[in-house]
């Protein structure tokens, strides 16, 4: 919409503005991991569940991963991500040195901090149980609040759910 309107001289500033909320929206996952290791992320495992932009899909369009794995990794974080079926559509995006994980469970494994960006419904079914068998830490991001919260803070995740309070 935004193209249509530039392409006939039109501000759109509306929509101007829901675009950089998005935008803004994509670095919150950082922000959360800043407050949690005082601002500490060099040396920190991050396993990132979900590359594509949607889930059933390989789409990695404008895809959230992207930003937030460059992110993490200017920062001196080592990153381990799965996605179900973009993985070969993202590595060419991402940093070399990013672990492109054959499960979720070979993601989180050893992590200090899990990051749910594309809400699978095998990423939605994974138990509180599950993560804490397997993680070194107990940080869990839920960029689109697919799991349940009560669930994830009575097994003492720290939890924090992206526009949640």
């Amino acid at each position: 919409m935004m193209n249509m309107a530039g392409a006939r001289d039109y501000v759109p500033v509306m929509l101007q503005a829901a675009d950089e909320v998005n935008v803004r929206q994509r670095h919150r996952p950082i922000q959360h991991l800043d407050t949690h290791f005082n601002e500490e992320l060099e040396g920190k495992t991050v396993a990132v569940l979900g590359l594509a932009f949607k889930p059933n899909t390989d789409d990695m369009r404008d895809a959230p991963s992207i930003d937030i794995i460059h992110d993490l990794t200017k920062r001196g974080a080592h990153i381990r991500a799965h996605d179900p079926i973009a993985s070969e559509a993202a590595a060419p995006l991402l940093p070399r040195s990013v672990h492109l994980a054959t499960s979720a469970q070979d993601a989180y494994t050893g992590a200090d901090a899990v990051i749910i960006v594309t809400e699978w419904d095998e990423y939605k079914a994974l138990t509180p149980a599950q993560l804490t068998a397997h993680m070194q830490g107990n940080v869990l991001i839920d960029g689109r609040n697919a799991l349940d919260f009560a669930a994830y803070k009575d097994a003492g995740f720290d939890y924090y759910g992206i526009g949640r309070s």
